[in-house]
C-alpha cells in the first residue's frame, strides 16, 4: 500500500479530491454567441444570431430536440467566423442512442460547393466509420482530429478549440489531442452557411438528438477553462472505492521490482525495462514477461484492468501493446485481450479477441508524454473503456469470452505479435479485479491518482 493512503483517505473523508485540475472562469468579455434554448426559442441570448428551426426541429425542455430530425439554420454572414483570429466552440449533446450511423455535423460552418462541403470548420459526434471527429479544412487540406464515437445516448460535453497553429478537441473535459492545422486559417472558412445538427453535404443525414446547449467565443480556451465549464453542468457521479476484496493482482514498483504485492504473480524485467522512481520504465524499449498460466484470466467471470501511465512523447507510432494477455501463433497475437495508449493508425484501443473476431473500442491516441489513467472492464456480455476518470464507450463482445483468453503469454508493454514493437514509457501501476468496475469506482481510482491503494 502506498505511504499517503492515510492522508488520501481524510482527504476523501472531507470531500477533498487528490486529484484536483486548475479550474479559471473564462468569463463572458470573449463570449460572442450563446444558444441556450431556454426560453423555447433558437434565440441566441448574447450576440443576437437568432436561429431558425427547420424540418421538424423543435425547443423543449430547454434544449434544441432533432430526435426526430430538422435542424438550425443561421446567418454565418452576422456570425463573421472569418473575422475571428481564434475560435472556441462549446456544445452539450445528447444523442439518440445508436442513431447517427451516417455523416452528419452537430454544427458546421461553412460553405457548400457542388454538393460537398467547403471551406469549412465542424464537429461530429458519431459517423459512419464510427468515429467523432473535429476539422477545419479552409485553405490547405483537411485538418483533423479523430475519437471514439458518442453516440450512446448519455450526456456528453465537447470544446473544439482553433488557434492560428493548431486543433483542440476535448470531450467531458478531458483534452483529447491536438493537430496542426497546417495552411488552413479561420479567415478562409466560408460564411455561406451555418447549421445545428446539419452539414455542407447536401445528401448526408441530419444529427439525431438533444442540444442543450452552444457558445461560441473569439478566444482558444485553455484546458483550465474547459475544465470549469465542464464542473458547472456535469453527470453529478458520487465516486465509490471498490475495496480490495476483488483485487486480485497489483503492480505498485514501489520497491524497485516488478512484484505483484497482492497475487505474487510477479514479472521478470526482460531487454532494457527497469524500474525506477516507482515505475515500470521501458523508455529505452523492453518489457515485462508474467506467468499467464498463474494469472489465470481464463478462469474469470469478470476482469477490470486499471493502468496509470506516461508514454513517452511521440514514441509510439507502431503497434504495440500496454498489456496483453492471449497467445501468439505463426507470430500474430490470437484468444487476447489487451490495450494500447497509441497505435500506427493513430488510435488507442480495448480490445478482445478469442476467435469471433475482435471487438474494440477506439479513442484517440495518448502518446503525449502526459500522466493518464485506464480501466478496461470485460463482463459476458460488454467490453467497457474509460480514460482519465470518462467514460469512453462500450461494445457488445459478441461470442469472445474470457474463459476462451489463452494462458499461454501475459506482458506488460509488449503485444502478442512477435514483429511489433515494445511500448515506451513509465508504467506507474497495474491492477486486476475479478469484478466489473462500474463508472462510480472508476472515478474514485482516478480521484486517488497512481500513488493510492483502495481500502
Amino acid at each position: 500500500m502506498k505511504k499517503s493512503y492515510l492522508v488520501a483517505c481524510l482527504l476523501m473523508i472531507l470531500g477533498i479530491s487528490v486529484r484536483t485540475v486548475a479550474q479559471t472562469n473564462p468569463g463572458t468579455v470573449n463570449l460572442k454567441h450563446q444558444w441556450t434554448f431556454d426560453d423555447g426559442t433558437a434565440n441566441d441570448n448574447v450576440g443576437g444570431v437568432n436561429g431558425t428551426l427547420m424540418s421538424g426541429a423543435t425547443v423543449s425542455n430547454n434544449a434544441l430536440n432533432t430526435t426526430n430530425g430538422g435542424w438550425v439554420n443561421l446567418d454565418a454572414t452576422a456570425l463573421a467566423i472569418n473575422t475571428y483570429s481564434e475560435l472556441t466552440v462549446e456544445a452539450w449533446f445528447t444523442s439518440v442512442a445508436g442513431a447517427n450511423t451516417g455523416y452528419h455535423f452537430l454544427y458546421y460552418l461553412g460553405n457548400t460547393t457542388n454538393g460537398g462541403g467547403d471551406h469549412f470548420t465542424g464537429f461530429t459526434p458519431a459517423r459512419g466509420d464510427d468515429r467523432s471527429r473535429l476539422m477545419l479544412s479552409a485553405g490547405g487540406s483537411e485538418a483533423a482530429i479523430n475519437s471514439t464515437e458518442f453516440d450512446d445516448g448519455r450526456l456528453h460535453h465537447m470544446v473544439c478549440v482553433i488557434n492560428s497553429t493548431t486543433l483542440y478537441y476535448y470531450i467531458d473535459g478531458i483534452l483529447l489531442a491536438t493537430k496542426s492545422i497546417g495552411t488552413n486559417t479561420l479567415a478562409n472558412v466560408g460564411n455561406q452557411f451555418a447549421y445545428f445538427a446539419k452539414g455542407g453535404w447536401t445528401s448526408d443525414p441530419t444529427w439525431k438528438g438533444t442540444i442543450d446547449q452552444i457558445s461560441v467565443y473569439d478566444k482558444a480556451l485553455t484546458a483550465d477553462n474547459v475544465k470549469y465549464l465542464y464542473d458547472q453542468h456535469k453527470e453529478n457521479i458520487t465516486p465509490a472505492d471498490p475495496g480490495i476484496a476483488n483485487l486480485t493482482h497489483q503492480w505498485t514498483f514501489d520497491d524497485g521490482t516488478a512484484t505483484d504485492i497482492v497475487g505474487g504473480v510477479n514479472g521478470v524485467l526482460n531487454g532494457s525495462a527497469t524500474v525506477s522512481g516507482k515505475a515500470l520504465n521501458t523508455t529505452n524499449g523492453g518489457y515485462v514477461n508474467l506467468d499467464a498460466a498463474a494469472l489465470a484470466v481464463n478462469t474469470y467471470s469478470q476482469l477490470t484492468v486499471e493502468a496509470w501511465f506516461t508514454s513517452s512523447t511521440g514514441a509510439n507510432t507502431g503497434y504495440h501493446f500496454l498489456y496483453y494477455f492471449g497467445n501468439t501463433t505463426n507470430n500474430n497475437g490470437n484468444h487476447f485481450t489487451g490495450f494500447t495508449p497509441a497505435r500506427g493508425n493513430d488510435f488507442s484501443r480495448t480490445m478482445i479477441d478469442t476467435g469471433d473476431g475482435e471487438k474494440g473500442i477506439n479513442c484517440t491516441e495518448f502518446d503525449d508524454g502526459r500522466l493518464h489513467h485506464i480501466v478496461c472492464v470485460i463482463d459476458a456480455t460488454t467490453l467497457t473503456y474509460y480514460i482519465d476518470g470518462i467514460f469512453v464507450g462500450t461494445v457488445n463482445i459478441g461470442a469472445s469470452s474470457l474463459a476462451n483468453v489463452s494462458a499461454q503469454f501475459a506482458y506488460f508493454a509488449k503485444g502478442g505479435w512477435s514483429n511489433d514493437p515494445t511500448w515506451k514509457g513509465m508504467i506507474h501501476k497495474i491492477s486486476m479485479y475479478n469484478k466489473a468496475l462500474m463508472i462510480n469506482n472508476v472515478k474514485y481510482l482516478y480521484s486517488m491518482g497512481p500513488e493510492q491503494t483502495p481500502s
